[in-house]
């Protein structure tokens, strides 16, 4: 599978080259550790909210019988972690940033700051479901993270992945029609950019059976109808009330199942702003 963004040209000598197994893009030849350490330090401030942090925990307690132990990697301030404790849930947190650790933890979680090695792995025990939010975009070696992962994992355990549904057709003609630059390419913050489509089939390769694909609203709409929130941070916090209007709304008429199932549907086609993929251990 190719496309025109195969070897598209990037700042900086780099290009994008598609995974040859999971059919992702990533960026190449990736920034060095130097360059990525500098722009945590200096430019990121602030980790990706989770939107609808209660439907989320949602989709996975529903793919688990009874409560369980769950550990969320880049966990931030917490709020998935939170949403699962409400559930009945034991939680465990991963966040390298001190400030959103802290964060976490003021609300009474267990977090510890750092990164996730196997001997961090080691250390934590095992779990009826992780979460990676907004995490393998980020990082040089999205296929170590989850092995690691799934390690952890008791038999029949949950791996939530969810990561940008990036070049996906919405945002490809939004781009076209609105005559705006891929904006979602966003370097060296995102190093792999992933479609429901190949995060599925990256998910399943390392033994996962795939146990619910879904997605988010595609926000991508508001720019085909004209309301250009890129590089306005005033319109793109309306453009996120609409969306949680609507959602909410659905969910306050009884047709949060209408809802999940628009989703689901969605995915199918490609489209939607998140890729959503939760896959079962198999032994």
């Amino acid at each position: 599978m190719t496309s025109v963004w195969d070897g598209y040209a990037l700042p900086g000598g780099r290009r994008l080259e598609r995974d040859p197994q999971f059919g992702f893009l990533r960026v190449m030849p990736p920034p060095s550790a130097e360059e990525t350490a500098a722009f945590y330090a200096s430019a990121y401030t602030n980790p990706c909210l989770v939107h609808d942090p209660d439907g989320r925990a949602e989709l996975v307690v529903d793919l688990v019988t009874g409560s369980g132990r769950v550990l969320d990697v880049g966990c931030g301030r917490g709020e998935m972690l939170d949403a699962f404790r409400r559930r009945g849930w034991q939680t465990v947190g991963i966040e390298p940033g001190r400030e959103y650790a802290d964060q976490a933890r003021a609300r009474g979680l267990e977090v510890r700051e750092t990164v996730l090695t196997d001997e961090i792995a080691a250390s934590l025990g095992s779990f009826d479901a992780v979460l990676l939010v907004h995490v393998l975009e980020h990082l040089p070696d999205p296929l170590a993270t989850v092995q690691t992962a799934r390690r952890l994992l008791r038999p029949g355990g949950i791996l939530y992945c969810e990561v940008p549904n990036d070049f996906n057709r919405l945002q490809t003609a939004a781009a076209a029609t609105q005559h705006l630059r891929p904006w979602w390419i966003a370097i060296p913050d995102h190093l792999n950019y992933f479609s429901i489509e190949s995060l599925s089939r990256f998910i399943a390769a390392q033994g996962f059976e795939l146990a619910r694909v879904t997605t988010d609203f595609p926000v991508e709409l508001f720019l085909l109808w004209g309301d250009v929130y890129i590089d306005n941070p005033e319109a793109g916090r309306a453009m996120h009330q609409r969306r949680c209007r609507f959602e909410q709304a659905m969910r306050e008429a009884g047709a949060g199942d209408l809802l999940e199932a628009i989703y689901e549907r969605l995915a199918g086609l490609g489209v939607g702003r998140e890729a959503i993929v939760c896959g079962r251990k198999t032994t």
